[in-house]
């Protein structure tokens, strides 16, 4: 009785595995199903967008980011977001960081706003030391009287590092081969 009984649980096993094996053996044959460490690394399926330059504004709810610009290819614009409104606005647009004589606006690495926000100071055309891109040019950009100028004077493209607005907005310091200069 109890050989009959395995028999008969024995068959009804057989017969669901046998009903749910073709289910699985075509999740297995799909690759998007598995989830593997390769897949999670390798792939594209779990990368998030990264956020270009993101900063939180002091004075005002909201923060700046760099968007890419609607009116010009391979530009970008300064944006203010606010989270309570779900707002935007353009605070500098890409046709304003082009500079005299130009035809395109610069690249942005970086910027840096002064206290009053009146003034961007930009951070483009980088180079790599040691591990980090520190090294560049910088433009500022007063939003006032739209007037972008050139910090550096003669100095070699490229050579500016880590350039800062004066608690005041009037001036930048940076460094230029070892020296510290402020203008």
């Amino acid at each position: 009785m109890i050989l009959y009984m395995n028999k008969k649980l024995m068959l009804i096993m057989y017969a669901v595995v046998m009903a749910v094996f073709p289910r699985l053996q075509a999740q297995v044959e799909d690759a998007n199903a598995l989830l593997t460490v390769a897949r999670i690394f390798d792939s594209n399926d779990f990368k998030a967008e990264s956020v270009k330059q993101l900063q939180w504004l002091e004075k005002k709810t909201g923060y700046t980011r760099l968007r890419d610009c609607e009116d010009i290819n391979d530009a970008q614009d300064i944006v203010y977001y606010n989270p309570e409104t779900d707002s935007t606005d353009v605070l500098v647009a890409a046709r304003q960081l082009i500079p005299q004589g130009q035809s395109s606006p610069l690249t942005i690495d970086g910027y840096q706003w002064s206290k009053d926000m009146k003034k961007v100071l930009i951070f483009t055309n980088t180079q790599q030391v040691w591990r980090r891109h520190t090294r560049g040019d910088y433009w500022v950009l007063d939003r006032d009287a739209n007037d972008l100028t050139h910090i550096g004077g003669r100095a070699e493209p490229s050579q500016l590092m880590f350039a800062k607005f004066s608690p005041d907005g009037t001036r930048v310091a940076y460094v230029y081969q070892r020296n510290l200069y402020v203008e």
